[in-house]
């Protein structure tokens, strides 16, 4: 039978872990959120943004929205493209516009739209 000395020291030791498994715990739901690039649910931010200045709210009659979503999302990154081209000149701005695009995912954005709209139906 342990001592009472023996109890407390383990007991001690027991409560020292329990500091530690706490202190992993935080340190590990820090690096999930640090790991998290999502944006508002969305892939990043460039996706996000671009869905909500560019699709939402926008009446998607020019859009084939019964084809499969990897070929709708060319059709908006090419509806992206040539927006930008249209309302901007030419040079660093414009340049710029067109890099950010190559971060978004267009397949997210298609399989969102196909989603409102089948929703809406």
């Amino acid at each position: 039978m342990a001592t009472k000395a023996e109890i407390e020291s383990i007991t001690r030791v027991l409560a020292a872990k329990d500091n530690q498994i706490e202190e992993l715990r935080s340190q590990l739901k820090e690096a999930r959120r640090a790991a998290d690039k999502t944006y508002h649910g969305w892939t990043n931010y460039a996706t996000w943004r671009v869905n909500l200045e560019v699709f939402d709210g926008q009446d998607p009659e020019g859009f084939d929205l019964t084809q499969e979503a990897y070929d709708l999302g060319h059709d908006l990154k090419d509806y992206a493209e040539e927006l930008i081209d249209a309302t901007s000149n030419e040079g660093l701005a414009r340049d710029y516009a067109l890099a950010f695009l190559s971060d978004v995912n267009w397949y997210e954005i298609a399989k969102h739209l196909i989603a409102t709209i089948e929703l809406e139906a």
